[in-house]
């Protein structure tokens, strides 16, 4: 783990509400081992030929801005060549699916001259059900297209190449620029970061940086993903253990708020239930751990709960 990072210790020994069962995680150690990763995109949501490199990366930027808090109700979908996607999907088939319409959402010029009608053609879905959060959604999305047009000449490829393409230096001023990915608090007296959306967002362009044979430097950064499914996963399977104040909140839907002490033990101790079995499974990361976790969370089919909270960080 690094250093940046090093906090999550201190959160995980004083935590009063959320504890793990270090015994209970061997017992899932084979299923992480024996996980194939592939890739986890369904061929629709395939970014369009035409798009040239920049283009596909300030694509990928705006939609990792939108990747939080899918699980508001209504539930939203959203229909895309023959197929209905929920959750991340929807967010990227979205997108496509106005760029078939020849929106432009890769262009920052283009965003900032959106109305707010014009959003909701992109964010409706059977023309009564709105995307979530969706006036927080837009204003993200207005706010980085002024940072690209005014600081980077309309391309998150120029504010990577200003950054040397480093992760330590692009996690210092992508959280200073864009405040949406700034997921920091306190808890006592530590300084807590998550940058979840940072983390998502950086990896997803690592991927695509192959295709060009390029790399972004010092990906060992990318620890994990603080979000909702992952907790749950990990509470069904009896690794983390809430107490009764904090289950009662949970299995009756009552809302954690936004940097409590609740939300912050909840999160902080998956992730540290994710740094552990990475020290048992030397051959993957912690990016791909989460990501085989946030897979296996998607099989279970338990009537349990996760957190609710609302927010704009993941």
């Amino acid at each position: 783990m690094h250093s940046i990072f090093s906090w999550i210790d201190y959160i995980v020994q004083n935590s009063k509400h959320v504890k793990i069962d270090f015994q209970q995680i061997d017992k899932l150690l084979p299923q992480i081992a024996a996980f194939h990763l592939e890739s986890s995109y369904p061929n629709e949501l395939i970014f369009p030929s035409k798009l040239s490199d920049e283009q596909s990366i300030n694509l990928l930027f705006f939609i990792y801005s939108l990747n939080f808090c899918f699980w508001q109700k209504p539930k939203w979908l959203i229909p895309y060549k023959d197929k209905i996607f929920s959750w991340t999907y929807w967010v990227i088939a979205s997108f496509l699916k106005a760029i078939d319409k020849w929106f432009e959402l890769y262009n920052p010029m283009f965003i900032l001259k959106l109305s707010e009608k014009e959003f909701k053609d992109v964010f409706v879905w059977e023309s009564d059900i709105i995307i979530p959060l969706f006036e927080e959604r837009v204003n993200i999305l207005r706010n980085n297209s002024e940072i690209l047009l005014k600081s980077y000449e309309w391309s998150f490829y120029n504010f990577l190449l200003q950054n040397d393409f480093d992760l330590l230096k692009l996690l210092l001023w992508l959280s200073q620029n864009f405040i949406n990915f700034n997921d920091t608090s306190l808890y006592e007296w530590c300084s807590v970061n998550f940058f979840k959306l940072w983390q998502v967002l950086l990896a997803e362009i690592n991927e695509y940086l192959k295709f060009s044979a390029k790399w972004l430097k010092n990906m060992n950064i990318l620890i994990w993903w603080a979000d909702y499914k992952i907790p749950r996963f990990l509470r069904n399977l009896w690794i983390l253990k809430y107490e009764r104040e904090l289950s009662d909140i949970v299995d009756n839907w009552f809302n954690v708020e936004k940097w409590s002490v609740f939300e912050i033990e909840i999160r902080s101790n998956a992730c540290k239930v994710i740094d552990l079995i990475s020290e048992k499974i030397v051959v993957k990361s912690n990016m791909e751990i989460s990501n085989i976790i946030w897979l296996l969370s998607k099989t279970d089919n338990s009537k349990t709960f996760h957190h609710q909270t609302v927010t704009t960080f993941y």
